[in-house]
């Protein structure tokens, strides 16, 4: 008889702490709506050892007057800027492959995962390695490519902004694709 009383007791407290409560419902999982600009690429015009071709919302600017071939590549919408550093080759590529893997791992500790892709395109004399960190790590993207000879080219991809992964992904695939196109539309001078 007690616990008869004591459950009624229970619900009709329970009813009436419930009552005048908004019913809270979780909101569905959602992305920020993001307009893409349509897919469109011109040659980039320089007097550098290379040319390739950048996509319609980037614009290439020289990061000084003493290093014209070194590029900040503004992009756009995205609020974000691609660092393009250009070295000449001197009897160093072990040097210069070994100084860029340097710096991807000093990104290790913020990233959950390295994600690595070759990039082997002998018709253009291309032979490079794109680096994808997964998580809130500064830089999404880091890459590098050469012609094995005479010229190697360094980038770095950050947002002007705190890193969330999660809400910039979409962008970021976005922006990946135009940066596996400026690999392939690579030439040499």
């Amino acid at each position: 008889m007690k616990n008869r009383i004591f459950a009624l007791l229970l619900c009709t407290f329970g009813l009436f702490a419930c009552e005048n409560e908004e019913l809270l419902i979780p909101r569905p999982i959602a992305n920020l709506r993001v307009d893409f600009p349509k897919r469109s690429y011109t040659p980039i015009e320089n007097n550098c050892p290379y040319q390739f071709d950048l996509a319609s919302y980037m614009t290439a600017s020289p990061v000084s007057a003493e290093n014209p071939c070194h590029l900040d590549i503004q992009l756009g919408q995205f609020n974000g800027m691609l660092h393009l550093s250009y070295v000449p080759i001197n009897n160093n590529l072990p040097e210069l492959i070994a100084y860029s893997i340097d710096k991807v791992r000093e990104h290790q500790v913020k990233a959950s995962a390295i994600q690595d892709s070759v990039f082997l395109i002998p018709e253009h004399q291309v032979y490079g390695t794109l680096y994808e960190f997964y998580g809130n790590a500064a830089t999404p993207f880091q890459f590098h490519f050469t012609d094995s000879v005479r010229h190697f080219i360094r980038g770095t991809m950050y947002f002007n902004a705190t890193p969330n992964f999660d809400s910039i992904y979409p962008v970021l695939q976005y922006v990946k694709q135009d940066i596996v196109h400026l690999f392939g539309s690579n030439s040499w001078k």
